[in-house]
Order: C-alpha cells, then structure tokens, then sequence
C-alpha cells in the first residue's frame, strides 16, 4: 500500500503558541498539506464536535486526508480514516469499520508492529525516532536503526515520528518509512507556512 502523502500533521492544541487549531491547520492545509491526524486528548465532546466539523469544512475545501484517533464514531460519521494507539483492537475496528476503512496504529517496539501488521492496520506509526520538540517523552527516543528494522521487517506502510523537524526528516525516508509525521515543528513554527516549505525541501514532497 502507498500512503499517498510523505508528511503527516498531529494535531495538539497546546502546541500552537495560543493560536487557534483550526487557524493553523488552515494555513498549513492551504499551503499544501495533505494529510492530518485529529488528536486531542481530553477534549469534550461538544468541543470535538465543532473541532470535526471544522476540519470537515476543511477538507471540503482542499484535498486532505484525516485520520481521527480512537473516534470510530467520527470516522464513520465523517467518512474518516482512524487511528489507534498501541495496543487497541485493530481487528474490532475493522469489523466496525469494513473492509475498505484505513486503519493507522501505533507502535512502539518491532513487535507491537509485526502485531498491528497481523491484526489488519494498514499503517504503522513508530516512534519516537527523536527527542520530541511537543511533549515530555514517556519512553527514549528508539533511534534510526530501531526504525530501519521495523521497516524492513514489515510489510505494512510506516511512518515514523517523535521529534521530526525538515532537518531529520529525509533520514526517515532514508531508513525505510514512506513519511514522517510532525506536530511541534509545525504547529509551534513562528510560520507554519514556510516549516512546510521546509519539510516540502526535505521531503521531496508533501
């Protein structure tokens, strides 16, 4: 499977430097960005209603790809692809979803990737690769060689994550991942527009 697109925006929004999510998201969708995963932990749902129907808007308006996290709800709703930490039940999704859905998880460990691979993801998100820029790490960085293995060693599509920034980001590529996805490095650039050029740079392509 090709994924379509070589960098992925994680949303969070308290990484925007008190700017507002959808303001961001707007400036980096109309500069180019293709593909975008919802992720707000916590967030009520009154609040993430208006937050889907904001990006509904925005896919309506340029071609974006949305992959909620953990919403199966949404992602029947609004015709979305969905993501699911380590961990979840792929293989439940999937039943919900169909056949068709596309299913991200991630992981963690070359194991939790060869499992999400058996269960039916379609995508592997691994990291952290780096230090991250967004949040205090749970886990230490796994490093390139870490993502090296995983993609060789799985089939499914990986995209690699943890303190991605257009400086390492091409070294992914390099490793073996088919993207790269980013949350600090965008949403808390001073310009997002042009960390987008910059990863566009790095990349090749968005």
């Amino acid at each position: 499977m090709k994924l379509g697109f070589r960098l992925l925006c994680v949303t969070d929004r308290r990484a925007t430097k008190g700017r507002e999510l959808v303001e961001v998201m707007s400036e980096l969708i109309t500069a180019g960005l293709r593909a975008v995963q919802i992720r707000d932990k916590g967030l009520a749902a009154p609040h993430f209603q208006k937050l889907a129907a904001d990006f509904r808007q925005l896919s309506q308006q340029m071609p974006v790809r949305i992959f909620v996290n953990s919403r199966i709800d949404a992602a029947k709703e609004f015709g979305w692809n969905l993501h699911l930490p380590e961990g979840s039940d792929i293989a439940a999704a999937r039943r919900e979803l169909g056949d068709a859905a596309v299913i991200s998880a991630s992981c963690h460990s070359l194991d939790s990737a060869l499992a999400a691979h058996d269960a039916g993801a379609n995508c592997i998100v691994f990291g952290p690769i780096f230090s991250t820029l967004s949040k205090t790490l749970e886990r230490p960085p796994l490093g390139l060689k870490a993502l090296t293995e995983v993609c060789a060693a799985c089939a499914t599509p990986v995209v690699a994550i943890g303190g991605i920034t257009p400086q390492n980001a091409r070294s992914c590529l390099d490793a073996g991942a088919q993207a790269v996805a980013s949350i600090g490095a965008l949403l808390g650039a001073d310009a997002p527009d042009r960390a987008l050029l910059d990863f566009m740079r790095s990349l090749g392509r968005l």
